[in-house]
C-alpha cells in the first residue's frame, strides 16, 4: 500500500509528463477507487493549465516565482503557505531550490508563538491575497485548462499525419507515426509549415489538428470512454458520434469550455479568443470568462476571448452580411453589455451604465425609458478605419420611437458615431422639428457635424415599430428608406427640372472622418440628446445597401419579432 506522500508525488509527476505507461496505469487504477484524489488531480491539472496559458515559451516558465506559484497553489491552503514560508525562514527551503524540492518539502510543526510567528503570520497573509489576486488576473485574462479536466485511461489511435507532428508523454517528445497508441495527458503539437495529425477515440470520436496547433488529450477520472481534449492554440475540427448525454465529449480551450453530445464541429484558437463553428449537430459552449453560455445548431458560430463573448452568432435569416461591421440584437436577458454580434473583428461591444433606466424586453428588446447613453468603451476604430477606405456607409435600425420625449425641442439621437453635438463622423437622429428622422454624415464638403442632412419622410411619435435605413455610395447618392420602402425627400435635377430624382446628394469622401469616436445610442456623448424608445436591432455597413437588399433585410424583420404586449410599457 503506497502512502499518501507518494501519490501525491505521482500527481505532481503526471502533471509533468513524468510518468512512465506504468505509473500512469498504477494511478489510474487509485483515481478510480479514490473520488478525493481525483478531485485533488483535478485540481492540480486546473492550475498547471493556468500557468502553461500564463507563461508561454520563452517567458518565465523555468523562473523561482512559477515554481513558488505552483507549490502554493496545488497546496491551496493558506495553512500550507504559512508553513512553506516558515520552512524558508528556518532554511529548510533554500531559496534557490528545484522545482520538485518546492514541492516534495516536508513541512515542519506550527511555529512557536511569539514576535517571529506573528511577524510570519503577517508575511503569509500578505502573500496568500498576492497569489490569489495573481491566479483571479491570470484566468480574467487568459483561462487555462479545463475546470473539469481530468485524469488517465483514455487511449487514442494516430490514424494519419503529414509534415512534422510530435506527441510529449511520460517517455518524452517524439515524432508521431501513424497507427500509435496515445494515453490520457498526451500533449500533440504540429509544425508550423504543413503540419496535421488527425487522431482517432475510443467511440469513434476523430480529431483533426491543423498547422503550428497544440491540444492535450484527457479523460474523466475512471471514465475511460468519456473523451476530453484541451487545444493551447490551432484549429481543432472533430467528428463526434451519437453519445448519452452522461458521456458527452468535453473539448476546451483557455477561453470556453464544449459539451458535445454528436455532432461535427471546429475550434480555431488564437491568443486572444476561440471560435467554435457548427456543421452538423448542436454543441453547449460555455464562456470561461464571464461564465455565459449559448447552445450552437448548424452554420452558427459563438466567439470568445478578451475581446469578445460566447454568444451564438446571429441567424442572419436571410440578410445582406457584405461588409456588415457592427450588429446588435439586445437579446441579452441582463448584465451590462449590449454585445456585437457582427463576424469582424475586434468586437464593438456597447456598455448600458449602472443603474440606467434601461428595460430588457421580454423576447428580446432594449426600451430606454429616460435619458441614458449606451455606447463602446474605446473607439469604433473598425467603423471609422472601414468606412473612411470604401467611402460608404449604411446605418440600419428596428426602433420603436416613444410617444413622448424627454426633450422634444431638441433632435435625439438614435446612433451616433461623435464626440458632441458639434463634432460627428455620422448620426442618425429624430426629432419633433424635423417631424421625422434624419442622417447627417459627415465628408470632405460638409461641415464638422455633417451638415447639410438627409431627412426622411415625416414620422410622428406615435409608438410604432418602424425599420430604418440610411445608405450613402461612393458616388455621393444617400437614400433613405422606411420599411423598406425609399422614404428620401426627393428634388428636381438641375439638368431637367422637371426630372425627379430617388435620392439627395451629400458630395465629397470620407478622408475629414475623425479618429477616436465612440459609437453610442440613445443621447449624444455631453447629453441634452436624449432618445427615447425601444431598440431591436442597430446594424453599420461599410458599404451602400441596394434597394432589393434594404427590402431584403426588412423582410427579415428584427432578430425576435417584438409584440405588443412583448413591449408593454
Amino acid at each position: 500500500m503506497h502512502e499518501p506522500g507518494q501519490f501525491e508525488q505521482l500527481l505532481n509527476a503526471y502533471v509533468d509528463g513524468e510518468l512512465s505507461a506504468q505509473q500512469r496505469g498504477q494511478l489510474d487504477v487509485h483515481l478510480r477507487q479514490d473520488e478525493r484524489l481525483a478531485e485533488r488531480f483535478r485540481g492540480f491539472l486546473s492550475v498547471e493549465g493556468l500557468l502553461r496559458t500564463r507563461y508561454t515559451e520563452g517567458g518565465p516558465a523555468g523562473s523561482e516565482v512559477l515554481t513558488a506559484i505552483r507549490a502554493a497553489e496545488r497546496q491551496a491552503t493558506g495553512q500550507a503557505v504559512l508553513r512553506r514560508i516558515d520552512a524558508t525562514q528556518r532554511g529548510r527551503l533554500p531559496a534557490a531550490a528545484s522545482r520538485a524540492r518546492a514541492r516534495q518539502v516536508r513541512l515542519p510543526p506550527a511555529p512557536h508563538r511569539g514576535r517571529s510567528w506573528w511577524v510570519t503570520v503577517a508575511v503569509a497573509a500578505v502573500l496568500l491575497v498576492l497569489a490569489t489576486v495573481t491566479i483571479e488576473r491570470i484566468g480574467r485574462v487568459k483561462v487555462g485548462a479545463p475546470e473539469p479536466a481530468a485524469a488517465v485511461g483514455w487511449v487514442a489511435r494516430v490514424v494519419h499525419v503529414t509534415g512534422g507532428a510530435f506527441a510529449t508523454d511520460g517517455g518524452g517528445r517524439r515524432q508521431l507515426r501513424g497507427g500509435e497508441e496515445l494515453g490520457a495527458g498526451t500533449r500533440l503539437e504540429t509544425a508550423a509549415d504543413a503540419g496535421t495529425v488527425t487522431i482517432e477515440c475510443r467511440g469513434g470520436t476523430r480529431f483533426g489538428l491543423g498547422a503550428a496547433g497544440a491540444l492535450r488529450l484527457l479523460s474523466e477520472a475512471g471514465t475511460a470512454d468519456r473523451s476530453a481534449v484541451f487545444v493551447e492554440r490551432g484549429l481543432l475540427s472533430a467528428e463526434v458520434g451519437a453519445r448519452a448525454p452522461d458521456r458527452a465529449l468535453l473539448a476546451s480551450s483557455p477561453h470556453v469550455d464544449v459539451r458535445v453530445l454528436g455532432t461535427r464541429f471546429s475550434l480555431r484558437v488564437g491568443a486572444e479568443s476561440t471560435r467554435v463553428d457548427v456543421e452538423r449537430g448542436c454543441v453547449h459552449v460555455t464562456d470561461r470568462v464571464r461564465r455565459t453560455s449559448t447552445t450552437l445548431e448548424p452554420g452558427r458560430f459563438a466567439v470568445a476571448g478578451a475581446r469578445a463573448h460566447a454568444a451564438a452568432s446571429p441567424d442572419y435569416g436571410g440578410r445582406a452580411t457584405d461588409g456588415l461591421l457592427a450588429f446588435y440584437t439586445f437579446e441579452e436577458d441582463s448584465g451590462p453589455h449590449v454585445y456585437d454580434n457582427a463576424w469582424a473583428e475586434p468586437a464593438l461591444d456597447l456598455r448600458i451604465p449602472e443603474r440606467a433606466p434601461v428595460r430588457r424586453l421580454p423576447g428580446g428588446g432594449l426600451a430606454l425609458t429616460s435619458p441614458a447613453l449606451i455606447a463602446s468603451d474605446g473607439p469604433a476604430t473598425k467603423i471609422i478605419d472601414a468606412c473612411r477606405a470604401a467611402n460608404e456607409l449604411t446605418v440600419e435600425a428596428w426602433v420603436r420611437p416613444a410617444e413622448r420625449q424627454a426633450e422634444p425641442a431638441e433632435t435625439g439621437r438614435i446612433v451616433t458615431l461623435s464626440r458632441d453635438a458639434d463634432f460627428s463622423n455620422f448620426r442618425l437622429e429624430q426629432g419633433q422639428s424635423l417631424g421625422g428622422f434624419r442622417v447627417r454624415l459627415r465628408t470632405s464638403q460638409t461641415n464638422l457635424s455633417g451638415t447639410p442632412g438627409v431627412s426622411a419622410t415625416p414620422w410622428p411619435f406615435d409608438g410604432q415599430l418602424v425599420h430604418l435605413a440610411y445608405c450613402r455610395d461612393a458616388r455621393g447618392q444617400a437614400r433613405f428608406y422606411l420599411n423598406g420602402r425609399n422614404a428620401t425627400r426627393t428634388k428636381r435635377g438641375d439638368a431637367d427640372p422637371e426630372r425627379v430624382v430617388d435620392h439627395e446628394l451629400v458630395p465629397g469622401d470620407f478622408s475629414a472622418w475623425a479618429d477616436g469616436l465612440r459609437l453610442g445610442l440613445g443621447n449624444e456623448f455631453t447629453g441634452r440628446r436624449s432618445w427615447l424608445g425601444e431598440y431591436f436591432l442597430v446594424a453599420v455597413y461599410s458599404r451602400a445597401l441596394r434597394e432589393d437588399e434594404v427590402r431584403q433585410n426588412h423582410a427579415a424583420g428584427p432578430p425576435r419579432r417584438p409584440t405588443a404586449e412583448a413591449s408593454a410599457r
